[in-house]
């Protein structure tokens, strides 16, 4: 069985976070989520987006930048761990929906 977007490689990581950002900001309500926790979500996003891309450039990858990409990581995940038991939870939305995140 396939795990979650938030554990794996780091590129994993990032992307399914981006896809589970994308997907929440415009369907949050479906997903019974509010505005406030899906735009909560996209701003660890956007962090993890930032921190992700100064750690793996050369120019700009250094200690300080990989652990700042290591933090946003368990921000995010820890987040994302509390959005997955509301959503799951709720009995509106479809077995397509979960799978889609």
């Amino acid at each position: 069985m396939a795990r979650n977007f938030y554990f794996g490689k780091d590129a994993n990581i990032v992307t399914g976070s981006a896809n589970f950002a994308s997907l929440i900001a415009t369907g949050f309500a479906s997903y019974g989520l509010s505005s406030a926790q899906s735009t909560a979500f996209g701003v660890l996003n956007s962090a993890l987006q930032g921190t992700y891309s100064a750690a793996i450039n050369p120019s700009t990858r250094s200690p300080v930048a990989i652990e700042a990409k290591d933090i946003a990581i368990r921000n995010m995940r820890a987040s994302a761990i509390n959005l997955s038991k509301i959503i799951y939870s709720t009995a509106t939305v479809t077995d397509a929906q979960l799978v889609g995140l």
